[in-house]
């Protein structure tokens, strides 16, 4: 009996702590709302930050107090004090990371690169040097197996001959891996094109990597057309009908192209046959050029240097 007593008791004293916490921690709450209502708290956390270096944290309470009030000229120019301040920064920064990438110092590039994303991490430069160092460092570990793949195959012995085959396949491999990987990214397309002709050099029978570098070549055809260079456009579809090998597939396919090209020039010429006929006939010349076969555009040709 005197054990339940106890036992109530001791309920009851638990029930009395808790409830006068928990208007303790009300009362605390409340003070606590209304001093992040109040826009001194976050332009004295900001100043904080900022003394501190970090700007990002600063420039974020300065944007929250700003929302606080209607207007408050002080907070306005601290707000633009403090983005003059990061892109001044960040301007140094990456500025300092492009001189390290011209003297080959690529990690110290990265840190400065990062650097400059902690003030602003949406930096665009900052973002696709990033990118480009990660691709680059991604090639180069490439390479390396490509090359160690050779020196094992060619530091053996001719007892080991069959082994070679091996070691061979494994270069290819990683050949074709450092070339998937660049078109992936957003690269310098003039330099996929030269590691799809320097790996077909050495591996002529790869006809997927053939078909690649005909479909890059028939896409830069398509860009230089639009920019009206059509002595380049007809370069690429030529260098396109060779990466194939004779692939009469992929040739009748770029042959629809030249026939587009042809087509759409052939109606450019008729458009302005009437007001500039000397722009008319060389839009007809050039449309030859993509299909001479075209009896149309010879026909236009001729019956214009009769007149």
């Amino acid at each position: 009996m005197v054990s339940i007593r106890l036992l109530f008791l001791s309920v009851f004293v638990a029930a009395i702590l808790i409830g006068s916490g928990c208007a303790h921690d009300k009362r605390r709450d409340g003070r606590a709302s209304a001093a992040y209502a109040d826009p001194s708290t976050w332009m004295s956390a900001a100043e904080t930050h900022q003394r501190r270096g970090d700007l990002q944290q600063a420039l974020f309470e300065y944007r929250v107090a700003r929302t606080l009030v209607k207007q408050d000229t002080d907070i306005d120019n601290a707000i633009r004090r403090l983005e003059k301040h990061i892109t001044e920064q960040t301007e140094q920064l990456t500025k300092r990371g492009k001189g390290a990438m011209r003297q080959g110092k690529t990690s110290k590039a990265g840190r400065l690169y990062l650097e400059t994303l902690s003030l602003d991490p949406n930096h665009k430069d900052a973002l696709a040097a990033l990118r480009k160092l990660d691709e680059e460092s991604s090639k180069r570990a490439m390479e390396r197996k490509v090359a160690l793949s050779k020196r094992n195959g060619t530091g053996r012995g001719r007892r080991q001959k069959k082994g070679l085959q091996g070691y061979e396949e494994e270069a290819y491999t990683y050949s074709r891996q450092a070339i998937l990987q660049t078109e992936n990214g957003p690269g310098n397309v003039r330099e996929f094109i030269k590691e799809l002709e320097k790996h077909i050099q050495k591996y002529p029978h790869d006809l997927a990597l053939r078909r690649l570098l005909s479909k890059t070549h028939v896409k830069q055809a398509k860009k230089t057309y639009q920019a009206e260079k059509y002595d380049r456009t007809l370069n690429y579809l030529e260098k396109a009908e060779r990466a194939v090998n004779g692939d009469k597939t992929k040739i009748n396919a770029i042959a629809r192209v030249r026939k587009e090209f042809a087509k759409a020039l052939y109606i450019k010429g008729v458009r302005s046959s009437r007001e500039e006929p000397e722009q008319a006939l060389r839009y007809w010349k050039q449309a030859l050029k993509f299909d001479p076969e075209d009896k149309r555009i010879r026909l236009r040709i001729q019956n214009m240097q009769r007149m």
